[in-house]
């Protein structure tokens, strides 16, 4: 068993995930951290790219498959992690017939700015949040009867026609001649554009420079890119997924493969969105109470040797704030507390309990009783 420093690998994942482990980027072996529940394939010092294949097999939903094995091989992770130290990945798990939203995160330890280890931490995301609200928050993001928006980025007139004539029976479907157009309307259009379809090879900004500069724009890269390209290049393929592509199509177009990438990815993005609608309060920006319940029970359910305390910050007389100043202020007061208790109670799950009431829940080697009250 190897020595990890504990507090750098809890410091990149924090202790919500019932499974972590720890790449060793020299020999690309895994080693167990923390193993709540044995994963497929990810048995002690297994080679990375055989461990995460037999996962992708057993645990992943066939419509993600692909796409992950793609991202997650261990050149293509080395290489966004030299990008970007940490990223989640979200997919579909298929067990007893019953669909499951799981994530994994990434992160990287690096000694003089060299990646020696990779850390990697399974979850869940929030099954009961999501059974009870992914209905009613997805016809929130999707309303009935409109129709999502696919960017097409495409130089050459027949291939974008064709992809057109594919996709136009279920989307609106945005056109673009180069790079830079594609920009332009993106820049536009962020907001509603569900994904992008990109060609390699393109004049005046091609597939790269167009990923380079998305990626500078935290809006633009909200937004998911399937690079479509004739070349099979594992070279161009590592480097769109270093600048963020989540994706390939290889032509010429299979229509079943372009329908069922594009589907899975929509659903994926639009998975992750609906968790972080359900799961923060829209003008705190703290936990739910549902969402807080979820992570208290399994920071606590993991954490049985802690001593854990709760304070609570309840606004007395907060309706005469209300009446007084108008609801304005009064969103103010409580934007102001939240903050505050971000700032003293950073290692904590936070949570707007009620409409003026705080609860935090953090834990601590010293037993300790609070009772804040503010009277404002």
């Amino acid at each position: 068993m190897r020595d990890f420093d504990s507090n750098r690998i809890y410091e990149i994942l924090g202790e919500e995930f019932k499974n972590i482990y720890i790449v060793d980027c020299k020999t690309q072996q895994i080693h167990a951290f923390k193993e709540t529940d044995v994963l497929p394939g990810f048995s002690a010092h297994m080679l990375y790219n055989d461990a995460m294949n037999q996962y992708i097999d057993h645990c992943v939903y066939e419509k993600n498959r692909d796409m992950l094995r793609i991202a997650l091989s261990f050149n293509s992770l080395y290489t966004r992690l030299e990008n970007a130290e940490h990223f989640n990945i979200h997919y579909q798990s298929k067990t007893d017939s019953e669909i499951h939203f799981m994530y994994t995160h990434f992160g990287c330890i690096k000694d003089h700015d060299k990646i020696t280890q990779i850390v990697i931490g399974f979850a869940n995301e929030d099954l009961d949040i999501r059974r009870n609200n992914l209905d009613m928050i997805n016809n929130v993001i999707t309303p009935s009867g409109l129709r999502r928006k696919i960017l097409i980025v495409e130089d050459n007139d027949l291939n974008r026609e064709m992809l057109k004539a594919t996709l136009e029976d279920e989307y609106d479907v945005l056109e673009a001649v180069n790079g830079e157009d594609g920009l332009q309307i993106l820049s536009q259009n962020y907001k509603d554009i569900s994904i992008v379809l990109l060609d390699v090879v393109m004049p005046v900004c091609d597939g790269f420079e167009f990923l380079t500069r998305q990626k500078s724009d935290s809006l633009l890269a909200s937004v998911p890119v399937i690079v479509v390209t004739g070349n099979n290049s594992q070279e161009d393929e590592l480097k769109c997924l270093g600048l963020g592509a989540v994706d390939f199509i290889t032509k010429p177009y299979n229509t079943r493969i372009v329908m069922s990438r594009i589907d899975s990815v929509i659903k994926l993005r639009e998975s992750s969105m609906t968790l972080a609608a359900i799961e923060k309060d829209e003008l705190t920006g703290l936990y739910t109470r549902q969402a807080f319940y979820h992570h208290a029970r399994t920071l606590t359910n993991f954490m049985t040797d802690e001593i854990f305390n709760i304070v609570v910050l309840d606004v007395a007389d907060f309706k005469l704030i209300n009446g007084t100043y108008g609801t304005k202020k009064g969103n103010e007061v409580l934007i102001y507390l939240a903050n505050a208790f971000k700032y003293y109670i950073k290692n904590g799950l936070l949570t707007r309990y009620e409409g003026d009431q705080l609860l935090a829940l953090f834990h601590s080697k010293e037993k300790m009783m609070w009772i804040v009250s503010k009277t404002i």
